[in-house]
């Protein structure tokens, strides 16, 4: 073969190579298939979106729990699943293990909790300590994120309420636009109290696959856990989007 046959033949293999890589579908760097939340026989291991109803507040608790398969855990994850946003977490976080059907933590506080594990008959969830956790999905295509999403938190007890509600748009062309509003009322043996504020921000937002980042208009960055929420298997699109602790609802 000459010198010349051989350079063309490499050149093939280099160009048919690369347009096989071009075709495969691009994956994560954070390891989506290993993030998203699945069950094994050692408990829970990846990113479970966790429901808890406490009647006293009459309110919805929303967190992000996420496991990881040397028996880590961490509790209202705020950024996202990168080995810098676990080193920079806040929040509750220890070890876990699964002993039978007891599901028991050790916190970094040294403080224990346990109670039962009850693995969902049906899907790859679990029940435990009365909250709901559901496997998270990764934002696997930008147009899970586009489109308007509302949503708020509400508190209320002794006469005493907060309440705050969100609501954002994400365009197509990288540009979003959010409006929130928040409101109190005070009650004492005299008199109730109210006030209010409202403000909106525009700026551009990036979506990965478990995080969103907005880039204000001012300059401020803020990046927060994301991932989308399904209510049905069958929609192409999420009805609902977790969002920083808010569960926000496509509109």
């Amino acid at each position: 073969m000459t010198t010349y046959s051989r350079t063309v033949r490499r050149c093939a293999l280099v160009l048919l190579a690369s347009l096989l890589v071009a075709a495969l579908p691009a994956c994560s760097k954070n390891g989506d298939a290993d993030a998203k939340g699945h069950l094994t026989s050692s408990g829970p291991v990846g990113l479970f979106f966790m429901t808890r109803y406490w009647s006293y507040t009459h309110s919805l608790e929303k967190a992000a729990w996420y496991f990881t398969a040397d028996g880590h855990v961490y509790q209202n994850l705020e950024s996202g699943l990168t080995a810098a946003d676990l080193a920079a977490h806040k929040g509750p976080q220890g070890t876990y293990k699964l002993n039978g059907n007891t599901l028991e933590f050790t916190w970094s506080d040294g403080k224990t909790s346990k109670g039962q594990f009850e693995p969902d008959k049906n899907g790859p969830g679990f029940a435990w300590d009365m909250g709901l956790f559901s496997p998270a999905p990764p934002i696997s295509d930008p147009k899970f994120v586009i489109g308007k999403f509302e949503g708020g938190e509400s508190l209320s007890g002794g006469g005493n309420a907060i309440a705050t509600s969100n609501s954002f748009e994400f365009r197509a062309d990288g540009s979003y636009t959010r409006t929130g509003v928040a409101s109190v009322k005070g009650t004492t043996n005299d008199s109730v109290l109210t006030g209010g504020s409202q403000g909106t921000t525009t700026g551009t937002w990036k979506a990965e696959s478990y995080s969103i980042t907005l880039t204000g208009s001012d300059g401020t960055v803020t990046r927060k856990i994301a991932f989308p929420y399904f209510d049905d298997d069958k929609s192409p699109l999420p009805g609902r989007l977790y969002f920083g602790g808010l569960l926000l609802k496509r509109e």
